[in-house]
């Protein structure tokens, strides 16, 4: 009896060791749930498409005005086929072209006169550059006229704190007046508006 007890306890403890693996395995799960939680950023990108469409709208609007304006020049047009009319009377006039010929030449002596003039005004030019480095050295003096008015405001500060040290002195002086009347009783003088209650006898 006595080997055949020996064989079960052996066979118990085997059972436990199995049971504590299982358990692992199950903390491993709940961290592939935490990465569903990303996908929550992308509803916050859909607010801003939002907002680019309302602009869109107000360009829509001016295009409706610039129709209106082209019925506007058709009317024009109908203006311009009278006049193709007047023109057909002129050419019946052929003594006018030839008068036009002999003042072309004319014009051709007054051009040659014109580029002499040109000539004179390029000198002109170059004294105007000479001109702008002297406005620098202006600038420069106006900024030492603000560092001095920045000294004159701290001197004025420093007078009125010795003002305040005088009054001090003055009330050291009444201290010391009343020590030597409490030293002799005889040369006491009653004063005040109490003087019934201590001394009654005139």
């Amino acid at each position: 009896m006595d080997p055949k007890k020996k064989k079960k306890k052996k066979k118990k403890k085997k059972k436990k060791k199995k049971k504590k693996k299982k358990k692992k395995k199950k903390k491993k799960k709940k961290k592939k749930k935490k990465k569903k939680k990303k996908k929550k950023k992308k509803k916050k990108k859909k607010k801003k498409k939002k907002k680019k469409k309302k602009k869109k709208k107000k360009k829509k609007k001016k295009k409706k005005k610039k129709k209106k304006k082209k019925k506007k020049k058709k009317k024009k047009k109908k203006k311009k086929k009278k006049k193709k009319k007047k023109k057909k009377k002129k050419k019946k006039k052929k003594k006018k072209k030839k008068k036009k010929k002999k003042k072309k030449k004319k014009k051709k002596k007054k051009k040659k006169k014109k580029k002499k003039k040109k000539k004179k005004k390029k000198k002109k030019k170059k004294k105007k550059k000479k001109k702008k480095k002297k406005k620098k050295k202006k600038k420069k003096k106006k900024k030492k006229k603000k560092k001095k008015k920045k000294k004159k405001k701290k001197k004025k500060k420093k007078k009125k704190k010795k003002k305040k040290k005088k009054k001090k002195k003055k009330k050291k002086k009444k201290k010391k007046k009343k020590k030597k009347k409490k030293k002799t009783r005889d040369t006491f003088k009653p004063h005040g508006p109490f003087l019934f209650l201590t001394h009654r006898d005139p």
